[in-house]
Formats: C-alpha cells, sequence, structure tokens
C-alpha cells in the first residue's frame, strides 16, 4: 500500500506537503504546479487514502447512507443503487444500503447508520411522489431520490413526467403494454401496422419480448442515483464534485438545478409505433 512518505520522496517535497494537496487543502498554500505534480504522482502509484485516518482528522467518515423504502424489492432499485454506488465510489465514499417498510422499522435503521457515522443520506421512495422527510433525518445533509419533499426544504431528483407525456404523445404524432397487444390481435390489428403503441419504464419484459418490440420511454433509474449521490457530496463538501460526469442514457441535470431537479427520459424507438 504506497504511502504519503512514498509519494513525497518520489516527487522530491516534504510528506507535509503531500497531505495538504491529498487532504484538498493546497490551495494558497502549495505551487499549482508542485500540487499537480503530487497528485499525479499519487495517482501513478496508485496511493489511496486511509478513510480511519481520515475521518479522525476531519471528523468525516465519507460514508453515505441509503434509505429504500420498498424499492429494493422492485426489479428498478438495481439502476437507482448503481448509480448511487458508482457515483459513491468515484468521488471516495462509502454506501451503505438498507431497505424498510417506511413505517416502524425505519426508525430503526435511521439509528443504525447514524451509530456509523454518515456524512449523510439518500431517500429513496416508489413511483414519484410527495413524502414527510423522517424528523431523524432532519439535522443530516439529504437528497430525496424518485420523491418530492412537501416543503420544498430538501435537494431531490425525478423523472420529467411532464417529458414522458409530451415525447410519448409527439412520438405517436409524428407517426401518424400486453393488454393493448392482446386487444389488437383480436381484432385483427398489427401492432406497429395498424395501430401504435408507446409505453414508459423501459421494463425488459415487456419491451424486449413483446413482438413488436415496444417503443417506451425510459425511468432514468441510474440517473437518479448518480445525480443524487453527486448532490449530497456536494452539500456534504460544501463545492462541487471535480469528477467528470459518465456517460448515461440520459444527460444529468446540472447540480444546481431548481428543486425538485427534473431529468429529460430517454425515448427508445423501436417497432411497434406505425411508420408514416
Amino acid at each position: 500500500m504506497t504511502t504519503m512518505k512514498e509519494v513525497a520522496e518520489r516527487t522530491g517535497v516534504s510528506v507535509s506537503t503531500v497531505s495538504l494537496v491529498l487532504n484538498d487543502r493546497d490551495e494558497g498554500r502549495v505551487k499549482p504546479a508542485i500540487a499537480e505534480q503530487v497528485r499525479a504522482t499519487a495517482k501513478r502509484l496508485g496511493y489511496r487514502p486511509n478513510p480511519l485516518a481520515r475521518s479522525l482528522r476531519t471528523s468525516k467518515t465519507r460514508i453515505l447512507g441509503f434509505i429504500s423504502e420498498g424499492i429494493a424489492a422492485t426489479p428498478y432499485a438495481g439502476g437507482i443503487i448503481l448509480g448511487a454506488q458508482d457515483a459513491a465510489s468515484k468521488l471516495g465514499y462509502m454506501l451503505l444500503t438498507v431497505n424498510t417498510d417506511g413505517n416502524s422499522d425505519e426508525a430503526r435503521e435511521i439509528a443504525t447508520l447514524k451509530r456509523y457515522g454518515v456524512d449523510g443520506f439518500l431517500y429513496a421512495k416508489m413511483s414519484n411522489r410527495f413524502t414527510d422527510v423522517p424528523k431523524p433525518l432532519h439535522d443530516y445533509p439529504l437528497v430525496l431520490v424518485d420523491a418530492t419533499d412537501r416543503t420544498g426544504r430538501y435537494a431531490s431528483i425525478e423523472p420529467d413526467e411532464t417529458l414522458i407525456g409530451y415525447d410519448a404523445t409527439k412520438r405517436l404524432i409524428d407517426a401518424c403494454a400486453w393488454y393493448v397487444y392482446e386487444n389488437a390481435a383480436r381484432r385483427g390489428l398489427v401492432v406497429g401496422r395498424d395501430v401504435s403503441v408507446v409505453g414508459v419504464d423501459n421494463h425488459r419484459v415487456f419491451a424486449e419480448t413483446l413482438e413488436p418490440q415496444l417503443t417506451t420511454v425510459e425511468l432514468p433509474h441510474y440517473e437518479m442515483g448518480y445525480w443524487a449521490t453527486r448532490k449530497l457530496v456536494s452539500l456534504i463538501e460544501g463545492r462541487e464534485p471535480d469528477d467528470d460526469e459518465p456517460e448515461t442514457t440520459a444527460p444529468l441535470p446540472p447540480l444546481d438545478a431548481s428543486i425538485p431537479a427534473k431529468i429529460h427520459c430517454t425515448l427508445i424507438d423501436k417497432q411497434s409505433v406505425a411508420q408514416r
């Protein structure tokens, strides 16, 4: 494991200089060219900070708590949690995830995460709805995922449902669900020729197994998880993360977007819409 001392020796500077740079306290104290050299050397040597040492020094654990009400038991949870985990890892944080039923066990799980010393919380719901933030979370940095706080106090991220309806309707207009397919077949109609169908959520069971394949608007689960984590880290650290944003299906809104931040979902065109 590479140490600060090794980085200092390779760079030709003191250990204290390396410490300032690698703890992002170099501005105005270390020349930019030297700081850049220290970071490049640390990266080349594979330096990784000691989380325990850092937490003792800064009173920050770099641990985030992810509270999921029900979504961990759905097909959609994977994307949200994966996005949050990827962003946390990239930014040097650990993500602890718990799933609750929204009732009696929620307070217990929040208390458990607090005992781990988390720096902030992600609070995720199902189906993009208004919610009341639990009182034990009020004094922590907090970002809501696929939900909106009734008071408008907390940052949140959700799909832009207005644009979902607009994009789906526009796609049908420009061209001129299992139940629809079945009824079309009963009436001798061919989906994609005689009738057009557009779905929402890009659920693979439907979107990829129906014949013809279903044109659908993809809900941005991964993107919501990723954005929410970056936003939470920005609240904890008091600055915008300097990482590079990942390539995503739907573009991420800026971190200073109005509350709630909305993601313009991507329309995935397949064969269920009739062509002119």
